[in-house]
């Protein structure tokens, strides 16, 4: 199969519509308005400094996007350490009764207690330095930040938090998970 190998031939369209630098009038159209140089300038000015405005909503855009990115770039990890807080909690409320121990015994799980305890301490301080929240709930029961597991009969005042199933937590203004809690109910009254 053979190309078209043709030139093509310019049309009266697409003959240049000037000669030198001033442009020809076509027939039956007015002759060109001439812009003064102070026009000109003004113009071009006013194109520069939307351009320069552009860029420095750019720049500042991009900055915000960053500082975000920078704030929320742990959020995987502390996301993974959660349930490492949450097992402290748990061993915490289950230390051993050591009153039928020896006295030297007695001291050594006190110490291992105490030790437990700054490693718990130590891991929450670190993450609250990264933007963690913990949120211990109490009051009214508030679903934004806690999630209702159970209701129960009580003569505490409908929606009041009677138990922390387990913390919230928040990384700065981000809800990362819901405390759930045991909210109170008006007891149900027997008609007879």
């Amino acid at each position: 199969m053979k190309k078209n190998t043709a030139k093509q031939v310019p049309t009266k369209q697409d003959e240049p519509t000037t000669i030198g630098s001033e442009p020809i009038a076509e027939e039956g159209t007015p002759e060109p308005v001439q812009k003064t140089s102070d026009q000109l300038a003004a113009e071009y000015l006013a194109g520069w400094q939307r351009a320069l405005a552009d860029y420095e909503n750019l720049k500042r855009s991009s900055s915000q996007e960053r500082m975000e990115f920078a704030r929320y770039a742990n959020t995987a990890l502390i996301q993974d350490l959660i349930p490492t807080i949450d097992y402290f909690d748990a061993a915490m409320r289950q230390t051993p009764n050591t009153e039928r121990c020896d006295e030297a015994t007695q001291k050594e799980m006190q110490n291992w207690l105490l030790g437990m305890q700054h490693v718990q301490k130590l891991l929450l301080d670190k993450l609250t330095e990264q933007g963690l929240i913990v949120l211990e709930p109490t009051g009214i029961y508030n679903p934004n930040e806690q999630e209702s597991a159970e209701e129960r009969e009580s003569d505490q005042p409908e929606g009041t938090i009677l138990q922390v199933l387990q913390r919230g937590f928040k990384l700065f203004d981000k809800l990362i998970r819901p405390a759930r809690v045991v909210v109170a109910k008006a007891p149900v009254k027997n008609a007879q």
